[in-house]
């Protein structure tokens, strides 16, 4: 990788602190050589060229400034400035092609939490419904009550909570709220009051059953 080899004790220490875990790893999940070279590259800050095969998309190339190295809810991403589209982004290691070094270096942005990115992208990736709900809950007890990687949350004044995030399906989500023991609003989907509706009617249904 440019300026540090891959097997040079000292460079490969370094790398570490690119290296962001949330469970115990396991390198043979994304390949051991593509995380190595990942880290190498983060903790040097030299920029890395991607063969990148997105989910029923033609593999894409491109060139990536690696922030970390992050394995998180039991996968492996690494998080960076891609230059193909020009903004920070996350990808999957298991989806990685090829990595190889590229021309150029960066800095990486003063403060930046790679898991954290990861989480909120998470939560707003692509799915089926996109739901926000007002919560009548301060932010601070908001976020107590959830991981940031299932739902992004903004202040709603200083005694309510925005919830804003993408899911596939609403039965389990709608259940998931009622447990917060808050008020909330609705603002979307129609569908998750359809939900809620639904979850009332099995609610009832078992506490009758057995009755008269």
């Amino acid at each position: 990788m440019g300026r540090g080899q891959p097997n040079e004790p000292r460079a490969t220490l370094n790398a570490l602190d690119a290296l962001v875990l949330d469970s115990p790893p396991n390198l043979a999940e994304a390949g051991a050589d593509a995380i190595v070279r990942l880290c190498l590259a983060a903790s040097a800050g030299e920029r890395v060229h991607l063969r990148y095969a997105a989910r029923n998309r033609p593999p894409t190339e491109r060139d990536l400034d690696p922030y970390a190295v992050v394995r998180h809810g039991g996968r492996w991403f690494v998080v960076g400035h891609c230059h193909l589209r020009g903004q920070v982004q996350t990808f999957r290691l298991d989806r990685i092609l090829d990595v190889r070094a590229a021309p150029g270096i960066f800095t990486k942005p003063q403060g930046f939490s790679a898991l954290a990115f990861l989480q909120s992208t998470l939560a707003l990736t692509p799915a089926r419904f996109e739901v926000r709900v007002r919560l009548a809950l301060p932010l601070a007890e908001a976020r107590a009550c959830l991981t940031p990687a299932l739902a992004v949350l903004e202040p709603d004044g200083e005694a309510a909570s925005l919830l804003h995030c993408r899911v596939e399906h609403l039965d389990w989500f709608a259940a998931w709220l009622l447990e917060l023991g808050c008020r909330l609003s609705i603002e979307s989907p129609p569908e998750l009051r359809g939900a809620f509706a639904d979850l009332a009617t099995r609610a009832s249904a078992l506490a009758t059953e057995g009755r008269g």
